[in-house]
């Protein structure tokens, strides 16, 4: 453990000496990486059972953190309010306003006195990672609550599962239950068929058809 931090102390020094500390969201970006990196490191060293809790929350975070660059990818990142594919207003990656809306707290946290700069003004893209890391940690309690069995999956298929439950919810997510059944037993080419015969895959195209293959195959 004092290695793994030696790591990262000696990491952000270097960071800190080339890029200096004024732009907070690289920083915050830089340290994810580091961690990352050593979390991978200590993977290779010591099998993944002699984990401490505090090294398994630092692995969750890092699927998060995974999880929020895919996001990113299939949601977009924006700004400014705008409506998403059903007409609702959607800002960052991916929050909706109407349904899930900002908390007080999260609007005292971006340092934003009401919604009505929301609409105005619009976020930064550190108010966006923000906003995203508490939607994914939401939608991850829920799944696991709904499906403990994501919790036994390999990184790759937690973030298939937490992927689908962002995008449509858990409820819609929990009726998938040929899927379901496929992933208790481990078949996971049977639960990729089962995500492409189906609604969903029709109204999200392409997303379906990589997240199908990740199911199926384990990687992306």
């Amino acid at each position: 453990m004092l290695l793994r931090t030696a790591i990262v102390d000696d990491l952000l020094l270097l960071y800190a000496c080339l890029f200096g500390y004024s732009d907070q969201f690289a920083l915050h970006y830089w340290t994810l990486c580091v961690l990352k990196f050593e979390t991978e490191l200590y993977f290779f060293f010591f099998h993944f059972e002699s984990f401490s809790e505090s090294d398994r929350e630092l692995n969750n975070n890092i699927i998060r953190h995974d999880f929020i660059q895919k996001l990113i990818a299939h949601e977009g990142l924006r700004l400014e309010v705008y409506k998403d594919s059903l007409g609702i207003d959607t800002i960052g990656i991916g929050r909706n306003l109407e349904d899930r809306g900002i908390t007080k707290e999260e609007l005292d946290w971006m340092d934003i006195p009401n919604m009505a700069i929301v609409h105005t003004m619009g976020i930064t893209e550190a108010d966006a990672m923000y906003l995203a890391e508490n939607d994914v940690q939401i939608v991850e309690e829920e799944l696991v609550r709904a499906h403990p069995c994501v919790n036994k999956l390999d990184a790759v298929r937690q973030l298939v599962v937490m992927d689908m439950a962002f995008n449509m919810g858990v409820p819609r997510l929990c009726k998938f239950k040929n899927m379901w059944n496929a992933i208790h037993e481990e078949n996971y080419i049977a639960a990729a068929k089962e995500m492409l015969d189906s609604r969903w895959a029709i109204q999200v195209k392409s997303r379906s058809t990589k997240l199908a293959n990740a199911m199926h195959n384990g990687e992306f």
